[in-house]
């Protein structure tokens, strides 16, 4: 009798998988994750380079002290660098007093500009007045630097384009007035 099963081949075992090359979706998957974290590393600098400029005034104001005499001074230059930093076109170095504090205000959310505006206007105000200043009043100005440095959103489109119709206003009056 012919036996069927002699003719059978033995159990034949497959070559085992190897994880090198990868398959096309893993290749997919590795370049998709470099992307987003490329993404992620640049969003992180510009986001650390644009915060540069208030970093270096709160720094300034921190070796700003009583004793200096000019710190009123000193503050006035600080917050006007630091919105010349990000609105360059802006002619901040020229405006003072009310123009100033409107502007900085404008800066500010909607909830905080009442406030600042009339707290900054009493600041241009005794900026030009001889007197005998406290450290009471140092303090209250310091702090009042800082609420501005902390709460404007300088990089803030609408408030970019606030800044530059109000910059296209008072320069228009100025023209205006200065050809008469």
């Amino acid at each position: 009798m012919n036996n069927s099963l002699s003719e059978l081949k033995d159990i034949h075992i497959p070559d085992t998988v190897n994880f090198w090359p990868p398959a096309y979706g893993w290749w997919l998957v590795a370049f998709s994750t470099l992307v987003l974290l490329s993404l992620i590393v640049v969003l992180l600098i510009k986001r650390h380079m644009r915060g540069r400029a208030k970093r270096q005034a709160k720094q300034e104001i921190r070796a700003l002290s009583f004793e200096s005499g000019a710190w009123r001074l000193g503050l006035n230059s600080i917050v006007k660098r630091v919105l010349m930093s990000y609105y360059p076109t802006l002619p901040v170095q020229q405006l003072y007093g009310e123009h100033l504090s409107q502007l900085l205000s404008l800066t500010l959310p909607t909830s905080k500009q009442a406030l600042f505006k009339q707290q900054m206007s009493e600041f241009q105000q005794r900026l030009y007045q001889v007197g005998a200043d406290s450290e009471a009043d140092y303090e209250k100005d310091k702090r009042l630097v800082l609420a501005w440095i902390n709460s404007a959103k300088l990089s803030n489109r609408k408030v970019a384009l606030n800044l530059s119709r109000w910059s296209e206003q008072h320069i228009h009056q100025r023209q205006g007035a200065s050809h008469v």
